[in-house]
């Protein structure tokens, strides 16, 4: 035992997705957990097969919007009233609606960079962005994660340049762990006619505050509406994901980089916006603070509190987590 908690069970999602029956069946227990379903590639053939949509090849940039309708579905007959969740699946599923979010985060006066909903093809989102002489956004999946599918894009008069985690096949598009650049037309074309198609967000590019030479956003970990764990994510390119072969800063890093009261308005927005979803135990927040030490909240992450080796009060991310629910759940364990 942990905390007063039996060793958790797990179930797997692609258990969950043979049972053909409207409610799913689970195992009685003091509370659930969803584990993010994003690596899983039988269970994203399933999703898409469902929806009568060809399976992607082994690394090949998936359909997101596909996916996550196949996801809201399943966890549709899990949401019971009986069932206690550290992260409800309606809090889960808006959360990864990053257009759903953003509503909601300008509904509550979160700072946010402008946004819109972009247009679905590469034609009419250029003619739209060339109404500017140039200019500099983030094109980001809807409803994508860990990078998969975002193109940074700047553009100066009718050149163009594209910097993504993507890998072009012949036909098609594949994530990489390597962010590479594009500056052929075509090939800049042919990205953003592909990932377009699946609805995608124009959000402004802020310009990121820098550590030891270093473009860098922070990932807050926010636990029963109180910020805790805090990770730098530091990058010469635009995207910052770690698991991009990117580096981990410190909050002393950015103490240093931008000053406390950056830091200490960054744990202000990420809590503002972990209130948004007010069922949910945790997220995880991504903040950038720019060059004047403003910070703006880039994602909420319902699956953000891997954060190895960080801790608070001497905790890490579960430990906290546990914490907090055995406070909330001690009348009923």
């Amino acid at each position: 035992m942990y905390m007063g908690f039996q060793k958790p069970l797990c179930i797997s999602y692609t258990s969950l997705l043979s049972d053909k029956s409207s409610r799913p069946s689970l195992p009685s227990a003091s509370f659930y957990r969803l584990e993010s379903p994003g690596e899983d590639a039988e269970l994203a053939k399933g999703f898409l097969e469902q929806q009568g949509l060809k399976a992607p090849e082994h690394g090949e940039l998936l359909n997101h919007k596909a996916f996550t309708n196949g996801f809201a579905a399943l966890l549709e007959g899990l949401d019971t009233p009986d069932r206690i969740w550290m992260n409800p699946p309606k809090d889960v599923l808006a959360m990864t609606d990053k257009w759903e979010t953003h509503k909601r985060l300008i509904s509550a006066g979160v700072p946010r960079p402008p946004s819109r909903i972009a247009a679905a093809s590469f034609k009419a989102w250029w003619e739209h962005a060339t109404r500017k002489t140039q200019g500099r956004v983030f094109l980001k999946p809807r409803y994508g994660s860990s990078a998969s599918g975002v193109c940074a894009v700047q553009w100066s008069g009718r050149e163009l340049r594209l910097t993504a985690a993507i890998e072009l096949g012949k036909d098609r598009l594949y994530n990489s762990l390597r962010i590479r650049q594009y500056r052929d037309p075509s090939q800049v074309q042919h990205i953003l006619n592909t990932v377009l198609q699946q609805e995608m967000i124009e959000e402004t590019w802020i310009p990121k505050a820098t550590v030891d030479q270093r473009y860098f956003d922070i990932r807050i970990f926010v636990v029963a509406r109180q910020s805790r764990h805090m990770v730098a994510r530091r990058s010469e390119s635009p995207l910052t994901n770690l698991h991009l072969g990117n580096e981990r800063g410190s909050e002393e890093d950015v103490i240093r980089a931008v000053g406390q009261d950056a830091v200490t308005n960054a744990r202000k927005i990420a809590e503002a916006s972990a209130a948004c979803f007010p069922e949910a135990l945790y997220s995880g927040v991504d903040v950038v603070i720019d060059r004047r030490g403003s910070p703006w909240v880039l994602e909420v992450n319902a699956f953000g509190d891997l954060l190895p080796d960080i801790f608070f009060d001497g905790k890490n991310t579960y430990e906290t987590e546990l914490s907090e629910l055995h406070h909330a759940l001690r009348p009923s364990v």
